[in-house]
């Protein structure tokens, strides 16, 4: 799985990279984005400087589409992913979904979930470590930002921003995610 999201990642950057900026795209602040947290009571905070951002979208799982952003370099990888049971998630998803928290858990109709790699290994949030609704999701704000193409094809991309508090493990292993805060680039594919 962290191979698919590497070669992605350079395969979206490769591309993004080569298209010209307009004038209106450089002055958005795009530099704003961030996941922070605290992670067993130590702050952590990965921003759109000086790390790749990793956004994929559009894909299938199951009987689920999903959709994840984050961030990637060669020593760490941490994204959000927003699943929904139906074919493909739209920007009036997540624009319902703002002021609502939401669950870990693979069976409910919307649920989002952490995945953070630490020492070489992912740890991601899981359903039976998370219990309701003291860890939660909750989708704050939903800005509409831009077209762009990607990888060929066109999507309409949304600031998220949210909050979280939920728990990630790797094997047995354990780890409290605390005051998390997001505020990301989400897609829609919409052709």
């Amino acid at each position: 799985m962290k191979t698919y999201f590497l070669l992605l990642s350079i395969l979206f950057l490769t591309v993004f990279s080569s298209c010209k900026k307009d004038k209106e795209e450089e002055e958005t602040p795009v530099d704003e984005l961030y996941i922070s947290f605290k992670l067993d009571g130590v702050d952590k905070k990965y921003t759109s400087n000086g790390i790749l951002m990793n956004n994929i979208s559009g894909g299938t799982f199951g009987n689920s589409a999903y959709t994840s952003a984050g961030f990637y370099d060669f020593e760490k990888n941490i994204y959000i992913d927003f699943a929904m049971e139906k074919d493909s998630i739209v920007g009036s998803d997540y624009e319902a979904a703002v002021g609502q928290s939401f669950s870990v858990c693979e069976s409910c109709p919307v649920s989002l979930g952490l995945s953070y790699e630490i020492d070489g290994n992912n740890y991601e949030s899981k359903e039976s470590n998370n219990p309701f609704p003291a860890n939660y999701f909750k989708i704050t704000s939903v800005t509409f930002y831009r077209l762009n193409n990607t990888l060929g094809q066109n999507v309409k991309e949304y600031f998220v921003t949210g909050e979280f508090i939920t728990k990630i493990s790797y094997t047995s292993i354990v780890k409290n995610v605390t005051n998390g805060k997001f505020r990301l680039i989400f897609q829609e594919v919409i052709d």
